[in-house]
């Protein structure tokens, strides 16, 4: 849907919708945009129908005058966008309605319309990095082992219908067939093998949870959380770890600052980005070199 606003010298706002992301949180998206209305803001909605509109409707409203380009979605919307206005100018905020929202988290989004409407309006900027994993971008993280496997064979509707608790329905399926597999993975000139990796942009993943606490998105650098244990106990014990925030000082785990590296072998094994499927072994990842300029809340 477009709804836009001729009204001369208002605060102009397109706002990129993703229906399929944010069914369970229409109620914060609608309310958001009434409080942006009520802060004198002038409204566009484009609502993606199909795939690839995301970034699509990203590419169009750059350079056309809007004060901001809010994403309205989760971590794979706001993927898509952002590789489409990494190389511009505008300034980009996020709605978050998404299942985990990884990227709010880390910026410490709002969760309340009302602040979410002031900070898209009033909110400072933040210029942020990207990584890339072969052909595509990724904002906070791409991943190889138990979680991608986990993000392969989820359907978008059990995440529609359970939200981020499908995530934990896709773990207990993957650990109940679990195959243990040893990864060969370059990091910038070392090779190392390991059970798993997650590639972060930022400290957090899956939501709250911090598992590489010294990243931060304003640094070309990535870190590489690698786990190397494999097999079913060693699975539970990684999730345990997290779930109480240990993780990363945890045995059999270990972090390491990475610009450029590879998923190297076994072939064909899947590859996640930012929660969504991103292909498969092998592939290269590292610093993408480019920015995003993002609207954050005031501290």
């Amino acid at each position: 849907m477009v709804r836009p606003s001729e009204q001369a010298g208002r605060r102009k706002v397109l706002v990129i919708y993703n229906p399929a992301a944010g069914w369970r949180r229409r109620g914060r998206f609608r309310k958001t945009l009434r409080q942006l209305a009520r802060l004198g803001c002038a409204v566009t909605v484009r609502e993606t129908l199909a795939q690839g509109e995301v970034r699509t409707f990203a590419a169009e409203g750059a350079g056309q005058g809007y004060d901001a380009i809010v994403v309205a979605g989760g971590d794979g919307t706001i993927n898509e966008a952002a590789a489409a206005l990494a190389f511009t100018t505008e300034r980009v905020a996020v709605i978050p309605i998404g299942t985990a929202n990884v990227l709010a988290a880390e910026l410490g989004l709002p969760k309340r319309p009302e602040a979410i409407a002031q900070t898209i309006v009033n909110g400072p900027e933040r210029s942020i990095h990207f990584g890339r994993l072969g052909e595509r971008h990724f904002v906070m993280m791409a991943g190889v082992g138990f979680d991608a496997r986990v993000v392969a064979e989820m359907g978008t509707g059990l995440k529609r219908i359970l939200g981020r608790y499908a995530y934990v329905v896709g773990a207990l399926r993957e650990l109940m067939r679990h195959k243990p597999a040893r990864f060969r993975i370059r990091l910038d000139n070392e090779s190392v093998e390991a059970a798993g990796a997650i590639i972060a942009n930022g400290r957090r993943y899956a939501g709250r949870y911090v598992v590489a606490p010294k990243a931060n998105l304003e640094d070309p650098v990535l870190h590489a959380v690698l786990f190397l244990r494999r097999g079913r106990i060693a699975a539970v014990f990684y999730a345990l770890s997290m779930l109480l925030g240990t993780l990363p000082r945890s045995r059999g785990v270990r972090i390491v600052e990475v610009r450029a590296g590879a998923f190297e072998g076994p072939e064909g094994e899947p590859v996640q980005a930012d929660g969504d499927p991103a292909g498969t072994t092998p592939v290269d990842f590292r610093v993408a070199g480019r920015r995003l300029t993002m609207i954050v809340p005031k501290i």
